[in-house]
């Protein structure tokens, strides 16, 4: 099975990226322990759990977004400083930024209200690196960064969080991957295709 390391390293190779930098790195059972106890304090304080989600409708991602925004809202304020979650800049992986005093994670938002351990459906992190590699060079997160997702459980029937699930990813945690092609107007323009145009 794959890496997310070994990803991380192939995927800036096959996007010309050089140098190929380091993109994930391990967490250390300190770190993991403060962020986990951190975001712990601020939920309890929060009172999030069994909280209703506002305005709570639309399609899954919709809720999912609402989910992850209403955790974001809702316990964020509650974080002792200096620790606080902040928006990643610019579009692509991480959503977040977890800086926890002076140390900065990556952090992924997800939100489901069925969570099984086996459920093989997937769940998408990133198919770029160019988003971790400019938070790297703008100093807004450390070189190499340690990487956490945060996903908000809740219960569809009363639009209630039930639950936080924090999962502390490492070099060599599992992954898959799926190579997708793409083509551009401009590609296609200047491709060796043949092509017809109507009228």
């Amino acid at each position: 099975m794959p890496r997310f390391d070994d990803y991380l390293a192939e995927v800036q190779q096959r996007m010309n990226l050089n140098p190929i930098m380091m993109l994930v790195r391990a967490w250390t059972p300190q770190e993991i322990t403060a962020v986990e106890n951190a975001i712990r304090v601020a939920v309890v304080a929060s009172g999030i759990i069994g909280l209703q989600i506002p305005n709570f409708t639309g399609t899954n991602q919709a809720k999912g977004n609402k989910a992850a925004n209403h955790f974001l809202n809702t316990v964020s304020p509650h974080l002792a400083r200096p620790n606080s979650i902040v928006l990643a800049t610019g579009s692509g992986y991480p959503d977040r930024i977890f800086r926890l005093g002076g140390i900065c994670f990556c952090m992924e938002m997800k939100a489901t209200s069925n969570w099984r351990n086996a459920d093989g459906n997937r769940r998408v992190l990133t198919s770029s690196p160019t988003k971790m590699r400019n938070l790297i060079i703008n100093r807004q997160l450390a070189s190499p960064p340690a990487h956490l997702i945060c996903t908000v459980l809740y219960n569809e029937a009363n639009s209630t969080v039930t639950g936080i699930r924090l999962d502390f990813l490492e070099p060599n945690s599992e992954i898959k991957i799926r190579l997708e092609a793409s083509t551009t107007q401009q590609l296609l323009h200047n491709g060796a295709q043949t092509t017809a145009i109507i009228p």
